[in-house]
């Protein structure tokens, strides 16, 4: 209890006591009319109370999550067959561009040869029927040939140019097919996953898992925050970061936010750049961090000792006419002293606060004193503190 209230109910207890104390000869009664004369004492229990008010209200959302590389891949084999070479390990640096593992290419080494073999051949009835339609054409300005037959060898020559155009892309797919036996390393990163050896017997199947890369130098924080928090996080939000291992916080923002929920944890992703240039974070840490959002300004707040919960949902206790009213609210934003009402209460409301809230009951008769008035007037001095003396 503050001490102006103690200070309130000191008081009342004084009246209580000088107008106990009073003898009939000084009120001029005796005993039986004074009795009569004294108004009873109110029932109603003293409670202090305070007003809701507009403010800026903010909080700091503490979550916890991974570190990540910013680019991570899984690599497999681009078309079926045996792995015949891995050329890297797990921890090994690679370049944008390094081979990491060898599909066999002979078949399809075979396949581009005999598409080459079908382009060299479509080439040559091009060159046959370019030649018989040339002579064909000559032919008909003397009115040696008919005209069906000079529109036949232009026919010809049409189809034999498809094909040609056909065969063309066939080496290019063979090409492309054999160039594809080769993976390649899509950055600069490292390798953190090796699932595969030379040699495995059958064929491979396209996105079978053979080795996982992550990017080099860029990590983020990958933070979940739960879908229940009342202030929005946004990006260039402000962030803490203790990451497992490494004794002082680090100061970031956050640069990204997932706008799809998790259906099964009930949480979104925010993603935090993590400056590491001597390169002691390891992919995988554990990392918790403190997210302060921009803060909401113009809310309607209450002290935090205002609020009490039952099954689940929250009320205050109004002040209405000597009695406590209960009342549902719903809230927004909790800070560390006061919290944010987002219906149920109006501007300037009185409200009960204090550990009397939680068992106050609706309707009960009350006595209310304003904190925030009662701290205002002038308090006694304690009992062990004498007042200076006057020269």
């Amino acid at each position: 209890m503050s001490r102006a209230l103690m200070q309130v109910l000191l008081s009342l207890a004084l009246g209580v006591a000088l107008g106990c104390g009073s003898s009939p000869s000084e009120n001029g009664n005796d005993g039986g009319a004074r009795a009569e004369e004294v108004a009873p004492a109110s029932s109603g229990e003293v409670v202090e109370t305070a007003r809701s008010r507009r403010g800026t209200i903010s909080r700091v959302i503490t979550t916890s999550g991974s570190i990540a590389a910013h680019r991570t891949s899984v690599i497999g084999p681009s078309v079926p067959g045996q792995i015949i070479h891995i050329f890297v390990d797990v921890g090994d640096e690679a370049t944008l561009g390094t081979p990491l593992f060898q599909t066999d290419p002979g078949p399809y080494s075979i396949a581009l040869q005999g598409a080459q073999a079908g382009l060299a051949l479509a080439n040559a009835q091009v060159e046959d029927a370019a030649e018989e339609a040339n002579q064909t054409r000559k032919l008909a300005t003397k009115e040696m040939v008919s005209a069906q037959d000079h529109r036949r060898a232009r026919t010809r020559l049409a189809v034999a140019k498809a094909q040609r155009k056909q065969a063309e892309a066939h080496v290019a797919h063979a090409e492309h097919e054999l160039s594809r036996t080769l993976a390649l390393m899509p950055y600069d990163g490292s390798v953190v996953e090796r699932s595969a050896h030379e040699g495995i017997m059958g064929t491979v199947r396209p996105n079978t898992r053979v080795v996982v890369v992550q990017e080099s130098g860029v990590l983020e924080a990958v933070l979940d925050v739960p879908e229940a928090s009342q202030i929005a996080v946004r990006p260039d939000d402000s962030v803490r970061l203790w990451i497992e291992g490494h004794p002082e916080p680090m100061q970031s923002r956050v640069a990204a936010v997932n706008r799809r929920i998790n259906e099964r944890t009930r949480t979104y992703a925010v993603r935090v750049p993590v400056d590491d240039p001597e390169h002691t974070i390891k992919a995988g840490a554990f990392v918790r961090g403190e997210i302060e959002p921009a803060p909401r300004e113009d809310a309607l707040l209450v002290d935090r000792s205002a609020v009490t919960r039952q099954d689940g949902a929250a009320f205050v206790f109004a002040v209405a006419d000597g009695t406590a009213e209960r009342r549902p609210v719903r809230l927004g934003i909790v800070g560390p002293r006061e919290v944010e009402i987002l219906s149920g209460l109006s501007d300037d409301d009185e409200v009960v606060v204090g550990d009397v809230v939680a068992r106050l009951m609706d309707g009960a008769p009350i006595v209310p004193v304003d904190v925030a008035a009662a701290t205002t007037r002038p308090e006694a001095l304690p009992d062990d503190v004498e007042p200076d003396a006057t020269p």
